[in-house]
């Protein structure tokens, strides 16, 4: 802001910069399918038959991060 001409012209005021970010990230390394619930085919005692593998987690979903950041550089 201290290059517009509001202030080229101030003597008080040499540097004056406003920042502002704004971000969203996340993290989606959850797996493709640990949010079901799967069955496998397994061998006990010689009889085939289907087991649950894992733990089912419908309200699995992926990370949300939001970030704000804001700052002032000044100098006198």
């Amino acid at each position: 802001m201290s290059n517009e001409d509001f202030l080229k012209s101030n003597e008080v005021v040499n540097l004056l910069k406003l920042r502002l970010s704004y971000g969203l990230t996340g993290n989606d390394d959850i797996g493709n399918y640990n949010a079901r619930q799967n069955y496998i085919s397994q061998n006990f005692l010689g009889v085939q038959g289907l087991v649950r593998e894992g733990a089912s987690n419908p309200y699995l979903q992926w990370e949300n991060v939001t970030k704000l950041n804001a700052g002032i550089d000044l100098s006198f």
